[in-house]
Protein backbone atom coordinates (compact mmCIF):
# COMPACT_ATOMS: atom_id res chain seq x y z
CA UNK A 1 0.00 0.00 0.00
CA UNK A 2 2.70 2.42 0.79
CA UNK A 3 4.35 1.65 -2.47
CA UNK A 4 0.79 2.64 -4.46
CA UNK A 5 0.87 5.97 -2.71
CA UNK A 6 4.54 6.97 -3.62
CA UNK A 7 3.57 6.06 -6.95
CA UNK A 8 0.84 7.76 -7.29
CA UNK A 9 2.49 10.84 -5.50
CA UNK A 10 5.68 10.85 -8.15
CA UNK A 11 3.00 10.48 -10.64
CA UNK A 12 1.72 13.78 -9.40
CA UNK A 13 4.66 15.64 -8.88
CA UNK A 14 5.48 14.32 -12.58
CA UNK A 15 2.24 15.55 -14.07
CA UNK A 16 3.14 19.05 -11.65
CA UNK A 17 6.20 19.57 -13.28
CA UNK A 18 6.03 19.16 -17.39
CA UNK A 19 2.50 21.34 -16.47
CA UNK A 20 4.79 23.75 -15.09
CA UNK A 21 6.80 23.78 -18.00
CA UNK A 22 4.20 24.07 -20.85
CA UNK A 23 3.33 27.14 -18.57
CA UNK A 24 6.66 28.51 -19.41
CA UNK A 25 7.55 27.14 -22.67
CA UNK A 26 3.96 27.33 -24.55
CA UNK A 27 5.89 28.03 -27.81
CA UNK A 28 7.66 24.99 -27.80
CA UNK A 29 5.03 22.78 -26.16
CA UNK A 30 2.72 23.84 -28.96
CA UNK A 31 5.19 23.10 -31.79
CA UNK A 32 5.82 19.70 -30.35
CA UNK A 33 2.26 18.92 -29.33
CA UNK A 34 1.50 19.84 -33.02
CA UNK A 35 4.39 17.87 -34.79
CA UNK A 36 2.91 14.63 -32.01
CA UNK A 37 -0.31 14.53 -33.13
CA UNK A 38 0.87 14.36 -36.97
CA UNK A 39 3.40 11.56 -36.55
CA UNK A 40 0.55 10.06 -34.65
CA UNK A 41 -1.82 10.25 -37.23
CA UNK A 42 0.87 8.90 -39.85
CA UNK A 43 1.65 6.36 -37.88
CA UNK A 44 -2.19 4.97 -37.63
CA UNK A 45 -2.24 5.19 -41.54
CA UNK A 46 1.33 3.51 -41.68
CA UNK A 47 -0.21 0.81 -39.62
CA UNK A 48 -3.29 0.37 -41.53
CA UNK A 49 -1.54 -0.47 -44.59
CA UNK A 50 1.58 -2.41 -43.06
CA UNK A 51 -0.06 -3.84 -40.54
CA UNK A 52 -4.11 -4.50 -42.19
CA UNK A 53 -5.45 -2.61 -38.85
CA UNK A 54 -9.31 -1.98 -39.05
CA UNK A 55 -9.95 0.71 -41.59
CA UNK A 56 -12.91 2.19 -39.51
CA UNK A 57 -11.06 2.34 -36.41
CA UNK A 58 -8.08 3.62 -38.26
CA UNK A 59 -9.97 6.33 -39.48
CA UNK A 60 -11.73 6.70 -36.00
CA UNK A 61 -8.46 7.30 -34.40
CA UNK A 62 -7.42 9.99 -37.40
CA UNK A 63 -10.56 11.95 -37.07
CA UNK A 64 -10.11 11.99 -33.21
CA UNK A 65 -6.16 13.31 -33.53
CA UNK A 66 -7.57 16.06 -36.46
CA UNK A 67 -10.25 17.17 -33.78
CA UNK A 68 -7.06 17.55 -31.03
CA UNK A 69 -5.43 19.28 -33.93
CA UNK A 70 -8.06 21.92 -33.91
CA UNK A 71 -8.07 22.67 -30.31
CA UNK A 72 -4.05 23.51 -30.57
CA UNK A 73 -5.30 26.32 -32.71
CA UNK A 74 -5.56 28.92 -29.49
CA UNK A 75 -3.42 26.47 -27.01
CA UNK A 76 -2.35 27.02 -24.14
CA UNK A 77 -5.99 28.40 -23.49
CA UNK A 78 -9.14 26.37 -23.90
CA UNK A 79 -12.24 28.21 -24.69
CA UNK A 80 -15.06 25.71 -22.75
CA UNK A 81 -18.01 26.75 -25.10
CA UNK A 82 -15.40 25.98 -28.43
CA UNK A 83 -17.32 23.69 -30.82
CA UNK A 84 -14.30 21.24 -31.45
CA UNK A 85 -13.48 21.06 -27.76
CA UNK A 86 -17.44 19.70 -26.80
CA UNK A 87 -16.78 17.61 -29.91
CA UNK A 88 -13.96 16.38 -28.68
CA UNK A 89 -15.31 15.80 -25.53
CA UNK A 90 -18.37 14.35 -27.04
CA UNK A 91 -16.09 12.16 -28.98
CA UNK A 92 -14.80 10.22 -25.79
CA UNK A 93 -18.19 9.98 -23.87
CA UNK A 94 -19.48 7.99 -26.55
CA UNK A 95 -16.79 5.92 -27.08
CA UNK A 96 -16.68 5.15 -23.32
CA UNK A 97 -20.36 3.68 -23.72
CA UNK A 98 -19.28 0.94 -25.85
Amino acid sequence: MVSLTCKLQLAASGLYYLSELVEEHTVIAKKFLTKLIYSIMVLQLLLCIVDRFPLLLTLLGIFSHFIYLGNMRRFPFVQLSDPLFIASCGKITHLGVD
